[in-house]
């Protein structure tokens, strides 16, 4: 057997395999591409806060949180620009939080809604919690996205077959393109011929024109999902990455002897070097001991702000600021991937196309499935005749 038979072979059972999957992660993340707009929809009562020139005092937000919760601490704020959006708090376990871990990110957090006006506490939730309710729909299918709901394992096992689809991909495309005197065939569909021939032109063009679509999808979502001391070690090997400012907490020290300088103190001292960027996530760093602050330039890459001012949490010095687009090519390799996984980058045409590459994965493998299955009946068919 040649080696293009083989490969044909590999790509159809890899596709066969993968199919249930990424027509799973590609609906999903079709869905993801305005998961924002969808929460604030199905759950206006937990975003939504009337508009107002006044802004209650965080550390005064922080501490009613915390009463209600003793066994919990905010581990960071998520703001949004729109004046009539909601402020979110993030929450850490105080027992991680005295040890200087990070817990906040862990399946099944507890996320407050807060109006960020006069601090009236709108509601809670538990991020990815399986729950048929509204306010936990959009979590829940994140969750779903990321790591079919099964937590860490979920991970490992989404970028594995992420792996898996980008070889595929690349299979896809070797068993298209033959030759280059045949590239401008593999962007053809012959419309007006059999079902099967028109399956096998849409499967093969849409493979060829929007593969590379495909691919850098596929690729963001295995870095993302793998944990950083497997990818940061490989892109440290290429390039550096920029160094955060060093650890004001000594190691062993008690939490309150590192936090001396509240949220809002924090924020004016941040506010001396960064005074007009909107912010758009303001946390503790427990095990370094200091806060840390990222701003949204306009035309940002990410919701999330790429601008970063980290603020002592002993005595409110700024210890540093940060643009993640100016960094290394390590710094800029890492930053880019949430932005083109998402489609943020590229503002809302960006977000658009993210949606619609979301229904590929469904068209390959309907296109895909239906040709094999074809391909058996008719090898079925002759197996059986006289």
């Amino acid at each position: 057997m040649t080696l293009r038979p083989r490969l044909l072979r590999l790509h159809r059972w890899a596709g066969i395999l993968l199919a249930g999957f990424l027509v799973l992660a590609g609906a999903t993340g079709s869905f993801l591409a305005f998961h924002h707009e969808i929460d604030a929809w199905v759950a206006p009562e937990l975003h939504r806060v009337p508009s107002s020139s006044e802004r209650a005092s965080l550390d005064a937000i922080a501490a009613r949180i915390e009463t209600r919760h003793p066994g919990l601490v905010v581990g960071y704020f998520v703001f949004t620009p729109n004046p009539e959006a909601s402020i979110r708090a993030v929450m850490n376990t105080r027992a991680a939080a005295e040890a200087g871990r990070l817990d906040r990110d862990g399946a099944g957090q507890l996320e407050v809604f807060v109006d960020p006006h006069d601090g009236r506490l709108l509601g809670e939730r538990r991020f990815g919690e399986i729950a048929l309710t509204r306010a936990h729909l959009v979590p829940m299918v994140y969750r779903l996205h990321m790591s079919l709901l099964l937590g860490e394992a979920g991970q490992w096992i989404t970028a594995s077959i992420a792996a898996l689809w980008l070889a595929m991909l690349f299979i896809g495309l070797l068993l298209a393109l033959p030759r280059l005197a045949l590239l401008g065939r593999a962007f053809s569909v012959k419309w007006r011929a059999s079902r099967a021939r028109v399956f096998f032109d849409l499967h093969r063009s849409t493979g060829v024109a929007l593969g590379w679509l495909l691919a850098v999808i596929a690729f963001t979502g295995m870095y993302m999902n793998l944990p950083p001391d497997v990818t940061e070690p490989v892109v440290k090997a290429v390039s550096p990455f920029t160094e955060r400012p060093k650890a004001v907490r000594a190691k062993g020290e008690s939490r309150d002897g590192s936090w001396r300088i509240g949220w809002d103190e924090a924020l004016a001292r941040a506010r001396q070097v960064e005074p007009e960027h909107p912010l758009a996530i303001f946390g503790r760093v427990e095990s370094r001991g200091y806060y840390q602050l990222r701003f949204m330039p306009p035309g940002d890459i990410v919701d999330a702000g790429t601008r970063r001012v980290f603020v002592s949490g002993r005595d409110g010095t700024v210890l540093g600021r940060f643009n993640d687009l100016e960094g290394t090519a390590a710094d800029l390799f890492r930053v880019w991937q949430f932005p083109l996984h998402s489609g943020q980058a590229f503002g809302m045409p960006g977000r658009v196309a993210i949606c619609a590459a979301g229904l590929l994965p469904m068209l390959l493998a309907f296109t895909g499935l239906w040709l094999w299955r074809r391909r058996v009946n008719l090898r079925r068919a002759t197996a059986t005749m006289p």
